[in-house]
């Protein structure tokens, strides 16, 4: 089936606008674990990682479920013990 042009979803060049690629995420850490090779893909190391975990307050690696980095360099860091209600999906 093929839509009518009014009816044709937008796109980014129909609006004048330029996308940029994001890319995908990098696992640095899972599990409380480094990946050590992410960490050389992405042209950082571990005094660096440790240094950014500093800066929000994490000491132990042990706390860390996730620490990704997107394309633009950002890191998300998700702890283990974040004092998150549990929630069964099955109630």
């Amino acid at each position: 089936m093929q839509l009518k042009p009014e009816k044709q979803p937008v796109t980014v060049p129909d609006m004048n606008l330029s996308a940029t690629r994001q890319g995908l995420c990098a696992n640095l850490i899972i599990d409380g674990r480094i990946l050590y090779q992410h960490l050389k893909l992405v042209n950082r190391d571990e005094t660096w990682l440790r240094e950014e975990l500093k800066k929000q307050n994490i000491e132990d690696m042990g706390q860390v479920l996730l620490a990704s980095m997107d394309g633009n360099g950002n890191l998300y860091i998700d702890v283990k013990d974040d004092q998150l209600e549990e929630f069964n999906v099955l109630k």
